[in-house]
């Protein structure tokens, strides 16, 4: 495991403007030492809630893909190993719902990510450094307890 926390990996990944998907699947790596080349480019487009869609909210989504990293399944010789997956994933739900009320982009940072004027909103209000590291912290962190040491 990496020296610093996964939350504070992402964190830093996420000031050095990295979206929210990418900074949390490039922290979750980075502390539990994974193998994945394809990182952060396949968590590119997942930013601003799913291609700007104010959809799933993206450090849910870099979170997911970490999981997936972790607990997923390399072929089908072992069915069980997606109900494991996908009961990781179903905590971290869970986590992320009760702490803030809601999964997607759109409400979490009152902008409606899918038009021009709502993506300039979320520019001019600066939700890269104000609004959502939160976002960022909470669902790195939350992986982490989920997946333990």
């Amino acid at each position: 495991m990496s020296q610093r926390s996964a939350k504070d990996a992402a964190l830093d990944y996420f000031a050095q403007r990295y979206n929210c998907t990418e900074s949390v699947l490039l922290g979750l790596i980075e502390y539990y030492n994974l193998d994945c080349e394809c990182a952060p480019r396949i968590a590119s487009g997942f930013g601003g809630g799913v291609g700007q869609c104010g959809d799933l909210c993206g450090a849910v989504s870099g979170a997911v893909m970490a999981i997936g990293l972790i607990f997923g399944r390399d072929d089908l010789s072992n069915p069980d190993q997606k109900t494991i997956c996908y009961n990781k994933v179903e905590q971290l739900i869970e986590l992320f719902e009760a702490e803030f009320g809601t999964l997607e982009c759109s409400a979490l940072t009152d902008c409606e990510m899918r038009t021009p004027e709502g993506r300039a909103r979320a520019k001019e209000l600066d939700l890269h450094n104000t609004l959502c590291p939160k976002y960022v912290a909470f669902a790195a962190r939350a992986t982490s307890s989920i997946v333990g040491e």
